[in-house]
């Protein structure tokens, strides 16, 4: 009998947090992101150096579990907010998550230290985009008689 109700319990727990974590999808022609600024270094917790330069790259991937095509949308944004056009962005149809990589470059550097890419399917909002093509236009249009 325990362990029938450590099973039913298990199974609760386990559809609870599937539940709860799952992607909302949305449909646009395009779609606004935005992300909090990165202010501190990742290994010590130190605040970033005022001097240094900070700015974000936009990916995309088709392949919402494992990552195995990833594609460049924009290679330097300089605020916290991006304006996507999935028609440009998404050379594919179907599902397609976000990601946001912090570049840094240190004062009188050169060399870009890349953080990992957070991906919209891993964060607390946990969300991706459709995108499917539009048609082409009708070619031409005649009269009955």
């Amino acid at each position: 009998m325990k362990r029938l109700m450590l099973a039913v319990l298990a199974v609760l727990v386990l559809t609870f947090a599937v539940t709860v974590h799952a992607t909302e999808w949305h449909t646009a022609n395009q779609s606004t992101i935005s992300w909090s600024a990165s202010t501190k270094l990742m290994n010590s917790g130190a605040e970033i150096p005022a001097g240094d330069t900070l700015f974000y790259r936009i990916y995309e991937s088709p392949d919402v579990d494992g990552f195995s095509e990833v594609n460049e949308v924009a290679n330097r944004v300089d605020g916290t907010t991006y304006t996507i056009n999935f028609n440009a962005a998404f050379k594919v149809e179907g599902q397609h998550i976000i990601g946001v990589q912090v570049v840094r470059i240190p004062e009188g550097r050169t060399l870009e230290k890349l953080s990992p890419i957070t991906w919209s399917n891993v964060v607390t909002a946990d969300f991706g985009f459709l995108h499917y093509e539009v048609p082409e236009a009708v070619p031409d249009i005649t009269v009955e008689d």
